[in-house]
């Protein structure tokens, strides 16, 4: 959540270019942790460390909401509907995008706003706020962009979904394969 909030924070090159990079101990992606580095600093510094708690506890509920929704649908669709891999992830995961749609859009709107920006509320009134002011409860505007976000989620989960057992088979025949040659081999040297 760190990282997604710095990432929309910073945004663009020119912002980039104004904070030059002076960490040479680390070759890991400086950009991104002097990005987190400044967004706290600029936080507290600017007395938004509410505001900066309040992004994060909205990031972390939203991903909660998604994983829950995620595997617990996904778990139903396979063990009781005996739908394969790919299509219980596709449609489990386009089903957690429908769920947490509206939190997910509030808590993007708010990390969108600068750090020395008071939030005054928190993601669950902040979609209250988007659902019922923005929109005015109506569904077709709450929910305008679902279809594309959907599909992605979708597609590229049915792909995860259909390739993860293959690559969970060929992982434990190769482990079999070395547990098996590093007994035989033990054995070999006992003898």
């Amino acid at each position: 959540a760190p990282a997604e909030f710095a990432k929309v924070q910073l945004g663009t090159q020119q912002q980039l270019q104004q904070r030059p990079i002076n960490n040479k101990k680390s070759t890991k992606n400086p950009v991104k942790r002097i990005a987190i580095l400044n967004l706290i600093t600029s936080s507290i510094k600017n007395g938004q460390s509410k505001s900066l708690f309040r992004r994060m506890h909205g990031a972390g509920l939203r991903n909660a909401i998604f994983d829950s929704t995620f595997f617990g649908t996904e778990h139903q669709l396979q063990t009781r509907m005996g739908l394969s891999h790919g299509m219980s992830f596709a449609l489990a995961a386009m089903f957690a995008v429908f769920i947490d749609y509206p939190l997910d859009v509030a808590v993007k709107r708010s990390m969108a706003k600068p750090c020395r920006e008071v939030l005054p509320y928190g993601p669950i009134v902040g979609t209250y706020r988007f659902v019922a002011h923005d929109c005015k409860w109506d569904l077709f505007r709450v929910y305008r962009g679902l279809g594309c976000k959907g599909m992605e989620f979708s597609v590229s989960y049915f792909v995860t979904g259909s390739v993860a057992p293959w690559i969970m088979r060929g992982f434990v025949l190769a482990t079999a394969y070395i547990a098996s040659s590093n007994t035989a081999e033990s054995s070999r040297n006992i003898t």
